[in-house]
């Protein structure tokens, strides 16, 4: 069975599409066996967050790329060039080493808007993630089953 953990840029804003910023929306998906993300990506995850942040596993580290770019919080450690050496060539390490495939689904809302069959039947959101799902299980059409798709909450 897979995992798909799924993560949008962009926003789901109808409004100000002329903007640049405003007009795209994409949701990106990570298909890995369930089995790989238990006894592959999360414990050696759970070892860089250890060795490069002190992390104590009662108190949840999440990777977020904002914070991480903007070394707020815990990610401050990496302003200090050798951990952030090892943080990146450890995070590198660890998805050469991983198993998963990536699917994005790119959303033009100017143009999803013109569609006859699009007025008021939904959201962005929901029209990403059904392409995303759709992706995934065309990719992974000889297990016919996904397993449960995580959504973390917008921060």
């Amino acid at each position: 069975m897979y995992r798909l953990y799924v993560d949008e840029v962009g926003t789901d804003d109808l409004t100000s599409l002329v903007k640049d910023r405003h007009r795209y929306l994409s949701l990106t998906g990570v298909a890995m066996k369930i089995d790989h993300a238990r006894d592959y990506l999360a414990p050696n995850m759970d070892r860089i967050k250890a060795r490069v942040f002190d992390h104590d596993p009662d108190s949840p580290l999440v990777f977020h790329r904002k914070e991480i770019l903007g070394l707020r919080g815990p990610y401050g450690a990496l302003s200090d060039t050798n951990k952030r050496t090892d943080f990146d060539n450890s995070i590198l390490r660890l998805m050469h080493g991983a198993e998963y495939t990536v699917i994005t689904a790119l959303i033009d809302k100017p143009w999803m808007l013109k569609q006859r069959h699009w007025r008021k039947k939904g959201h962005p959101d929901l029209l990403c993630c059904r392409r995303c799902l759709r992706a995934s299980r065309r990719e992974h059409s000889a297990v016919r089953r996904l397993g449960s798709s995580p959504w973390e909450e917008p921060r």
